[in-house]
């Protein structure tokens, strides 16, 4: 194992979902605290869900908490959700494509609707949204289509490379109680493992097959032994893990991305389709901004902030 660079401790930030070569790749379950609390927002899109999670998030900062960020991987200046770590606290956009609903409502579960901050008249609006809304999923079936592609050349450069039997003790596993979650570090845009910052990282002395076949062991034995463990999932291989992220000790195991200039080519010509698509998206949010009443908004938000802050006595939000 190399020691690649050394830092402090600080929030995190990842995507609990994914536009992979399998397709739409969620896992928001990965977000939510065992035994905590998850509000989800719904509403229009631009109706302030993103604003929200991170004043939300600003808060709890600034009385020393630490935060997990999850962006959208469509548009990765959005918020799809944060984790105030530590409260069992969780704040999610729960629309589409990665809607989630309240399975014990006001238990595990509390529902923040956005809805009614949208005022008359929006009916007018109603051809020019459809019409977006159909590009808009159009550019996504070509999208995946492309990753598809990307996803082929990837798994032909894998199959090339010998496979090594690794131990497992080779990775630094405490035996710290929690459990196995899955999430991304990376989009086809963006990737948060060269900004985000641990006690340590490790890149895995062999090739990808077979840093990819350890951690795979390594998710096997914590799912068995129920241990804090994050796979992080390759982004036009959702099957495959990119790397692991131990909690307790801060370190994440890095396997050596592959390397390959065809691969970059087709993975750049997904990137123009989905800047295709967040246009159509942005579009779609400039319409209902114009329909959407936003001192009702900043109301849900102070109302959101307090009942919060409510959750953890020994802090003031």
């Amino acid at each position: 194992m190399l020691i690649c660079k050394i830092k402090e401790m600080s929030d995190k930030c990842y995507f609990a979902s994914a536009n992979t070569g399998n397709g739409f790749f969620n896992c928001f379950e990965s977000i939510e605290e065992k035994n905590g609390i998850q509000y989800i927002l719904k509403g229009a899109p631009g109706s302030g869900k993103s604003t929200i999670m991170r004043k939300m998030a600003s808060r709890f900062i600034s009385m020393g908490g630490q935060v997990e960020y999850f962006y959208c991987s469509s548009d990765s200046r959005s918020l799809d959700g944060v984790r105030l770590t530590g409260t069992g606290i969780s704040i999610v956009d729960g629309t589409a494509p990665h809607a989630i609903e309240c399975v014990f409502p006001g238990l595990t579960h509390k529902l923040v609707d956005l809805g009614k901050a949208i005022q008359p008249g929006l009916e007018t609006a109603r051809g020019e949204l459809f019409s977006l809304a159909l590009k808009k999923k159009d550019g996504y079936v070509e999208l995946y289509g492309l990753l598809s592609a990307s996803k082929d050349i990837l798994n032909h450069n894998i199959i090339q490379m010998p496979l090594s039997d690794m131990p497992v003790d080779s990775l630094c596993m405490p035996e710290s109680k929690g459990n196995v979650r899955h999430l991304f570090l990376s989009s086809i845009e963006k990737d948060f493992s060269e900004t985000n910052s641990y006690s340590s990282v490790h890149f895995i002395d062999a090739n990808y097959r077979s840093a990819n076949a350890l951690f795979h062991k390594a998710e096997k034995i914590a799912l068995e032994k129920g241990l804090s463990m994050v796979c992080i999932h390759n982004t036009v291989n959702p099957d495959c893990f990119d790397a692991l992220y131990i909690p307790e000790s801060d370190i994440l195991y890095r396997a050596v991305p592959v390397s390959d200039p065809q691969l970059d080519s087709s993975i750049a010509r997904s990137v123009e389709r989905l800047a295709q698509n967040r246009g159509f998206h942005l579009e779609i949010e400039r319409i209902y901004h114009e329909f959407t009443d936003y001192n009702i908004i900043n109301d849900i938000t102070l109302s959101l902030l307090s009942e919060v802050g409510c959750k953890f006595p020994d802090h003031k939000l």
